[in-house]
């Protein structure tokens, strides 16, 4: 007889409805660190508003934690990672805010704005790429 073995934990939803999804160890490792970190005036506001660590979310972007990116899209930033193309992030704030992040290809620049705002005019000239909330 087998003994009953307690189910394992599953990892918590999103806002969105959809897992957030759990990293191996192997993805704690920073990726990036980009040398300068821009914020629009939505994204500073909806920050302090929360009160929310941009420190830790810029953390959690560095390590390959998407957030809230759909699989395609997180699947997208990997193959980014390794060839040199823009990589981005989608978090949730306690508000129900979202804040994106956006590192360019050459991970010199990464800016956070709030989703629905417009992006700044150096990334869309780097070809940053669209992204959709799951």
């Amino acid at each position: 007889m087998v003994p009953n073995k307690a189910p394992s934990p599953r990892p918590p939803r999103c806002q969105t409805g959809h897992r957030a999804a759990t990293y191996p160890a192997a993805r704690r490792r920073v990726w990036f660190r980009p040398a300068f970190v821009a914020l629009t005036p939505g994204a500073r506001s909806a920050l302090d508003l929360a009160e929310s660590s941009l420190h830790r979310l810029l953390s959690r972007h560095e390590r390959g934690d998407w957030g809230l990116l759909r699989d395609d899209d997180a699947r997208e930033n990997e193959w980014a990672l390794t060839h040199g193309h823009p990589v981005c992030s989608l978090f949730a704030l306690p508000t129900g805010a979202q804040v994106l992040f956006i590192t360019e290809g050459r991970r010199a620049l990464t800016s956070v704005l709030l989703a629905g705002e417009d992006m700044p005019d150096p990334l869309r000239a780097a070809g940053a790429p669209s992204i959709r909330a799951a």
